[in-house]
């Protein structure tokens, strides 16, 4: 079974409890104020999911993200 970070990347990632219980925590938030302010988000979601893993796949953990990311 294939969930959608596998999905995105292509990876068959292990499925465990940790994943399950993270994608399973409410994450909503109110982004309108920041919208009505003029904040336009420069990536999808699905594209900053896609390049957050693509990254982690390529470099140590706990090693800092590049600006440019």
């Amino acid at each position: 079974m294939r969930d959608r970070a596998a999905d995105l990347t292509g990876i068959d990632f292990p499925i465990t409890a940790a994943r399950i219980e993270k994608f399973n925590c409410s994450t909503n938030f109110d982004a309108s104020k920041i919208r009505e302010e003029g904040f336009e988000q420069p990536v999808s979601n699905e594209e900053a999911l896609r390049k957050t893993v693509k990254w982690h796949i390529h470099h140590e953990y706990g090693e800092s993200l590049p600006v440019d990311a």
